[in-house]
Formats: structure tokens, sequence, C-alpha cells
């Protein structure tokens, strides 16, 4: 088979697969995407190939992303499988698991990245939403006289307990379902490394900081804010995010 036809039939046969799969250059640049890729996405209509890949990410992740992005290609380090939302055509929000590698050149340096994109939204709520529940059981949450507040991997509410109920003057009942903004807006954020505040690192690694929060009766308090993932052990990817709250002194 000549490579010309070699190339050609490549081309079709990945257009063909029902998983979404996207080629990126050292840059970021879209080189290649079938048409799975194309129905992932509402905020890029038309042909993917030759925009960048980080205009499909929240303006929220993309710094963050594309830093993590830049060190893998420099350091040949393979990412990792990661969860992220998309937006789809009919703007219904899907949760894709992303399998990456790199793609490397005659000398075995990454040029790019590859990636298939799996559409496991109703598998991973559900076992999300399992996993979650045994973290709060097995770690007495509920019992805690620290504030605690359980989300899913997007912010939205799961559980808080009664210390939590109290410091931010919500019940539970009102706010599960809600992001976590409603329950505990935060005004300001002082990171206790004196790093700037980066919203994905937040949610996907440890922090610690001084917040000063609004309840529900506008008052402003300054509490000790901590926040965690709960990792799914075999994978190592997050379920949900625990956000544990410690009033100053004074506060």
């Amino acid at each position: 088979m000549s490579e010309a036809v070699h190339s050609a039939s490549t081309r079709i046969a990945i257009d063909e697969i029902p998983v979404a799969y996207i080629e990126v250059d050292a840059s970021g640049t879209i080189m290649r995407a079938n048409r799975a890729a194309l129905a992932m996405h509402t905020r890029a209509p038309g042909d993917l190939v030759g925009r960048n890949v980080w205009d499909l990410i929240d303006a929220d992740e993309r710094d963050s992303s594309f830093a993590a992005f830049q060190e893998q290609i420099a350091t040949g380090e393979e990412p990792p499988v990661v969860y992220r939302p998309f937006y789809n055509q009919s703007g219904l929000c899907r949760i894709y698991e992303i399998h990456r590698n790199l793609i490397l050149d005659e000398q075995q340096m990454p040029v790019g990245m590859r990636a298939i994109c799996i559409d496991v939204t109703e598998m991973k709520l559900v076992w999300d939403e399992a996993l979650r529940d045994r973290y709060w059981k097995e770690n007495a949450v509920q019992a805690r006289a620290d504030a605690v507040i359980l989300t899913d991997v997007m912010g939205i509410v799961y559980k808080m307990n009664a210390a939590a109920e109290t410091i931010s003057g919500w019940p539970a009942s009102e706010v599960v379902g809600q992001g976590i903004g409603m329950a505990l807006p935060i005004l300001s954020f002082r990171p206790a490394a004196n790093q700037p505040l980066d919203i994905r690192a937040i949610i996907e690694r440890r922090s610690k900081g001084t917040a000063t929060v609004l309840t529900r009766d506008h008052a402003k308090v300054t509490v000790e804010i901590i926040t965690s993932p709960i990792l799914e052990q075999n994978y190592g990817t997050i379920c949900g995010i625990v956000t544990t709250l410690r009033k100053t002194a004074g506060a």
C-alpha cells in the first residue's frame, strides 16, 4: 500500500470511529479532529482544524491546563487520564474521560499530543456519587466540629454538615444541587503559600488559605479554607471536592 493511500485510509478510519479524536501540535493548534470531536463543542462550529485547543476550554481552566500541557511537552512526561466537562451542540453538559499520549518525532522528542475523548457522563455520575457517599460516612463528616462542604467535580453542592450550615447561614436542603458559590460566596482569598489564586489548582490539588466569605445574612466572615480532592483510587481521577472551613481568631 502506498504512503498516500495508507494516509488517506488512516484519515477515513479516524473520522469514522465513534469517539472523539483530536491531535494538536506543540503550540496547542488542532491538526486533526474527527466528526465525533466536532459534535463535542458548541463554541467551535465548523472545522476544528487550525483552531487553538485552548479556545475550547473554560476560561478559568485555560492557564493551568496550558501550563500542564507545556510541561508535558517539555519533559516528555505522559499526561494522566482526566475528566472534563464540555457542552455539546444541544447545549447539554457532558463529562468526557480523556486519554492522551504524546506525539513523538523521529528523535523521540515530543512535538504534540493526541487525545481520545469518551463520553462517560452517566457512568461517572453514578460512580462518583457512590464514592462521595462512602467518604461522607467513613469520615463521619456530619459530626465534625469543622464546617465541611462536599461538592462534585463541577462545584455542585452534594452535602454539607451542620457546622457548615452554621457558618454559611444556609440549611443544606436549600443549597444541595446548587453551585458552591451560592452557599459560600468568596469575597477575597489569600493563599497560605502566597501563590496566585488558581481555580484548577484549588480543585485538583490540596489548597489552603484565608478567605472572606459572605453568609446568607450578608455578614462578612473570615475563615481558614482548605480544599482537597476525593480521588478514585484505581485511576487517581477526581470524584469530588472537600472544602473545610474554620473561623479565624476574632471572626
